[in-house]
């Protein structure tokens, strides 16, 4: 793609792959300097940049593709969660809505603390469209179908706030249990007014999926993203402000810190995209679950050698230090009063309820097939190697406990 990845891939599944070029009246080259437009607004921050937005853009369209939402959505939809996906971070300059609220900047005074770089994104890509028309590829379409595709796509980027995420998962799983949800045969279209909370979760499960990225890929991404969080650290440290959670180099454990992702951000979300697209699902559990076990090998070594030179030989090791920092988030959905059924002291503690730590998925033919294969991925080499750097019975039993909490 020579650099220009989101530009490729976009022209590729918005006017070859899916035509929705045709189907909306999008004139070619409005689309292709559009595209040009949006990758250009894109800063270069280690994680939040063009790459990025190509990435989800790619999950995105599995999700339509290989996952089956395609049949599920009209085109209005699709049309709504493709561009979503390639504009949700335009304009990011790599520091996080907290960073913004207390260095009290012009972005955070313009939208009132609320979802502020969301919020930014969608001015820039709105306002730079209004300014020049030669970008706007909604000209052609009729002014309500134009409405209807901007509320969306400002309900779409809206959601892929971190902070809404426990609510989000409410709101997926309540549309989940309405009628017309229950009663549809597989492959039926959704429900009109369960469209709108679901295009919402796929969109947020593509930006936070990369753990669920084949190995190579999902480590390379978890690089990136602390390596931002980290530079975001340093530059809190010189202003005096508070470190913001996981930005401070000197403490952050990444092992940990993405072991508690996993377990109580992307198992649960896992376990609704199981029910709700079980194609999907069969394809990213399985590389969650191998990403898993890296990050617990990961996570040993690391406190092994800490310990070494820091504690005596017969302390015991608590989680609390990374995994707290993923408990602010938590504390943050319950100060709004959208809990989910982890509790802060669990996720610091590294336990869960039963619906949060249990298998990925609930429904029950794909749950087993999925448990199945676990258990007969983890007795390969590297569950070996993890058992194997125990040096006692009792360490021994602590690992295979771990382990277990897989099952």
């Amino acid at each position: 793609s020579n650099g220009r990845e989101l530009q490729v891939l976009g022209w590729h599944l918005l006017r070859t792959r899916w035509g929705l070029d045709r189907a909306f009246g999008i004139e070619p080259a409005v689309l292709r300097r559009w595209l040009a437009f949006v990758e250009a607004a894109y800063n270069a921050p280690l994680y939040h940049n063009a790459t990025h937005a190509a990435d989800v853009l790619q999950t995105a369209h599995f999700m339509l593709a290989s996952g089956g939402a395609r049949p599920l959505l009209d085109d209005l939809a699709v049309l709504a969660l493709l561009l979503a996906a390639i504009v949700h971070d335009v304009g990011h300059d790599g520091f996080t809505n907290s960073f913004h609220k207390h260095r009290v900047t012009q972005r955070a005074l313009t939208y009132n603390d609320q979802s502020i770089q969301e919020n930014y994104h969608l001015w820039l890509l709105f306002d730079r469209m209004a300014a020049q028309p030669e970008l706007n590829i909604f000209r052609s379409l009729p002014a309500a179908q134009f409405l209807e595709l901007r509320r969306r796509l400002i309900l779409l980027v809206l959601s892929t706030d971190m902070s809404r995420h426990f609510g989000l998962l409410q709101d997926v799983r309540q549309a989940l249990g309405t009628a017309g949800m229950k009663e549809r045969d597989v492959g039926m279209a959704w429900p009109a007014e369960a469209v709108d909370p679901l295009l919402c979760f796929l969109l947020h499960a593509c930006d936070v999926a990369n753990q669920a990225r084949p190995h190579e890929f999902a480590v390379a991404w978890a690089t990136r993203i602390f390596a931002e969080l980290f530079h975001q650290g340093d530059s809190e440290r010189e202003l005096g402000l508070p470190l913001s959670p996981l930005c401070d180099r000197s403490t952050t454990i990444i092992s940990s810190a993405e072991l508690g992702f996993i377990r109580f951000i992307l198992r649960p979300t896992c376990d609704i995209l199981t029910e709700l697209l079980p194609s999907a699902a069969e394809v990213c559990v399985p590389e969650l679950e191998r990403n898993f076990v890296h990050w617990m090998l990961r996570e040993d070594s690391t406190v092994r050698l800490k310990d070494r030179h820091t504690r005596p030989a017969s302390s015991h090791r608590s989680s609390t230090g990374s995994n707290g920092s993923w408990a602010s988030l938590l504390c943050c959905a319950q100060s709004c009063g959208k809990t989910d059924s982890v509790t802060s002291a669990q996720f610091c503690g590294g336990t869960a309820t039963e619906s949060s730590k249990g298998g990925f998925g609930s429904a029950g033919s794909l749950r087993q097939s999925l448990r199945t294969r676990r258990r007969a991925s983890y007795a390969d080499a590297e569950t070996t190697a993890y058992l194997r750097t125990a040096s006692t019975d009792s360490e021994i039993l602590a690992k295979e406990r771990r382990l277990s909490e897989l099952d």
